[in-house]
């Protein structure tokens, strides 16, 4: 049997589904998860790269690669080596694989972004393709673009909800949520619109800053409607599960980014519509009015009314595009390249 090594974050447990798709194509997943450090020079919000931190820490990495490669993966056979991000990615550990696997293809793909946040560019000479979610990254340096996969959901659910909107607490999800809830009580709207915030943990004695920055957070959910307020997450499966029982979805994106988040992706391949704060999408070649509408941090309670009423038209070539990005579709073009979608990669991807 093929052998994949996937290293990737546990971030809204999306590793799952890329180990899902690796095994539905016949492959032993072995996953590591990809760990981030506070200390990590790479980061952009530690100030300016200092050339003795980094060494420290390229080092610290290289320990800590060796180790991994010695205790989980000595003598293993892998065909494939896929790493999510690269944070904790030190290029022993390739050296390492190759010795064993001379013949592995590397791929990397990046769902964060460079700019503002993180160096992720030390790694990419050392990988055969590297592929990013955020065009603007793709453009400065030269990488292949590529936005996040979608996955097939039951699509026989009866729509339940006009609106769903959920998401962590934040400020500016905070106004826009207010903002759709109000409208959504005012017209009778039936939706699920919800921010989350964690419960207080009851083991104070267990992470205390963390418990800390959850205190100041609740203080400054005072002043937010409490009926929109919740303290259990969703899971990725539930969170499609809603998706597929509702009209539209709210997409709430970071400023510092430019690529498509995973929501929205996901309402894309649902077929929802897609009401969204990130104005880079006019830029897509999926947009259309009838798909998704793009506001601010005001919502204009008429033109909200009137897209929720339009249908979405029939469009092949989007629909055909969106296609693509569906989850089987994606890992054939991220492994393969453009001239490789549906089925048709070499060596039986």
């Amino acid at each position: 049997m093929k052998s994949v090594l996937l290293i990737a974050p546990t971030f809204l447990n999306l590793y799952i589904d890329l180990k899902i798709e690796w095994e539905k194509r016949g492959y032993n997943v072995t996953y590591i998860e990809e760990e981030s450090y506070s200390f990590d020079p790479s980061l952009i919000r530690n100030k300016q790269l200092n050339h003795w931190k980094e060494k420290l820490y390229i080092q610290f990495l290289k320990k800590k690669s060796i180790q991994l490669y010695e205790k989980k993966l000595k003598g293993k056979t892998f065909d494939y080596l896929m790493v999510i991000n690269g944070k904790s990615f030190h290029p022993i550990l390739l050296d390492q694989i190759r010795r064993d696997n001379p013949k592995v293809k590397t791929v990397l793909y990046l769902w964060d972004r460079t700019y503002k946040n993180y160096r992720f560019d030390r790694n990419f000479d050392c990988f055969d393709r590297v592929a990013t979610f955020d065009r603007e990254d793709a453009k400065q340096f030269n990488l292949e673009f590529l936005p996040l996969y979608w996955i097939e959901g039951d699509r026989s659910q009866c729509v339940k909800y006009k609106i769903f909107a959920f998401g962590s607490y934040r400020n500016d999800r905070k106004t826009i949520f207010e903002l759709l809830y109000k409208v959504a009580i005012e017209n009778e709207l039936p939706s699920y619109i919800k921010l989350y915030i964690p419960s207080v943990s009851k083991s104070l004695l267990s992470r205390i800053k963390t418990v800390v920055k959850k205190i100041i957070k609740r203080k400054s959910c005072n002043d937010c409607n409490q009926d929109i307020l919740i303290h259990e997450p969703l899971s990725p499966s539930e969170f499609r599960k809603y998706i597929y029982s509702s009209l539209c979805v709210i997409d709430t994106y970071n400023d510092f980014q430019e690529g498509m988040t995973p929501r929205f992706m996901w309402a894309l391949g649902a077929e929802r519509k897609i009401i969204t704060t990130n104005e880079n999408v006019i830029n897509y070649p999926f947009y259309s009015p009838d798909r998704i509408l793009v506001i601010n941090n005001m919502v204009d309670t008429a033109s909200l009314l009137l897209f929720l009423d339009e249908k979405i038209n029939k469009n092949e070539q989007i629909e055909d595009l969106i296609v693509q990005y569906r989850i089987d579709n994606w890992m054939n073009y991220l492994l393969c390249g453009k001239e490789k979608r549906a089925s048709v990669c070499e060596d039986g991807l």
